[in-house]
Order: C-alpha cells, then structure tokens, then sequence
C-alpha cells in the first residue's frame, strides 16, 4: 500500500492543475512567480516549495513501503518486524493527523488504508522468532 501510494502520489508531480477562475489564475500566478527571499541566495516560490514537500512525501512513502518488502524478504527476525512495523504505525498514524487536518479526502484515504494495514499487518504477523517473516509475504 504504501509503493503504491509513493507512486500515485508521484503522479501529482508531472500534472499541472488549471486554474477555475479569475482568483485562482492570480493564486496560481503568485504560486509560480513570486519569489521568497530567504537569505543565502534562496528564493524559492510557494510552488517550490510545495513541490519540494511533495517530492519529500513521495520519497517517505516510497522508502517505508521498499524498507518494509526488503526486510520481509530477507526474513528478519519476527520480533524486528514486529517494531518496525509499529514504528511505521506510529509515522504514518502522525502523517495520517496531519493530512486530516490540512490535506483533501484522497489523501486522507491513502494514508487511512495505510495505517489500517499496518495495524492488521501488526495483529496478524507471528510474533514468534521460529516463524518465518517471508511467509507473511504469502499470506
């Protein structure tokens, strides 16, 4: 779930939004044209910096989800999975809160899905070291 939320979400990156209206071609207009001056030689626009955040929130997505099916693959131990995967619930919960609170319903879903998976993938994984964590994989 999380691979294929890194990659749908990747996605956004090569679309450009069109504006509805008069409002939203001036926001779009300053988005891409009106520079911060941060110092250092730095100014980026609002729209770098968006992008720069939705390449960010890809890359995690993408890393979590490649981390996890490497691990399962080399069959870590059942007690390491078992943190790692909490220590997922727990990012991706954070990010979860986040994106309730400041992003649109289909990202929500997305990270929804996730973490439900992590949760289900936390009950269901054996918790015993003599199991192997590959044969989670085929499940």
């Amino acid at each position: 779930m999380q691979i294929l939320t890194g990659c749908l979400h990747s996605v956004t990156l090569f679309v450009s939004p069109k504006p509805a209206n008069t409002t939203e071609k001036q926001l779009f207009d300053l988005m891409d044209n009106y520079h911060f001056d941060f110092g250092s030689g730095f100014t980026p626009t609002m729209g770098d910096l968006m992008t720069s955040f939705s390449i960010s929130l890809s890359l995690f997505l993408l890393f979590a989800g490649v981390m996890n099916l490497v691990l399962l693959q080399n069959r870590v131990a059942a007690e390491t999975m078992d943190h790692v995967i909490r220590i997922n619930t727990i990012f991706f919960g954070l990010c979860l809160l986040t994106m309730i609170f400041m992003a649109f319903l289909v990202p929500i879903v997305c990270l929804a899905l996730i973490v439900l998976a992590l949760m289900i993938a936390n009950i269901t994984l054996p918790k015993n070291d003599n199991v192997n964590t590959s044969d989670f994989l085929n499940n």
